[in-house]
């Protein structure tokens, strides 16, 4: 199972579109907690943005460490946009 995992702070969320700019810190700890009840392992996924949550990957690793067996392992995908893609219409 694998969920995104972009922040441990609430604030930053609004940004990203995967969350519809809605906190969703608190579901998502939750599900990682059920994952750990039951014995599924979970991978983080996690939008990496310079602008936007760089600085707290170290945060985000240190988090997934403290989950160790339940959190299996992270996967770390850039931001991206199509702004660079021209307009045909």
């Amino acid at each position: 199972m694998s969920t995104p995992f972009t922040f441990l702070r609430r604030a930053p969320f609004r940004y990203l579109y995967e969350d519809c700019g809605k906190d969703l810190l608190e579901p998502k700890l939750r599900c990682i907690e059920n994952c750990a009840k039951v014995g599924m392992g979970i991978t983080l996924v996690v939008v990496v943005s310079p602008n936007i949550n760089q600085d707290r990957i170290g945060e985000i690793i240190q988090f997934a460490k403290s989950k160790i067996p339940t959190v299996k392992g992270i996967h770390f995908q850039p931001l991206t946009t199509s702004d660079d893609i021209p307009s045909t219409g």
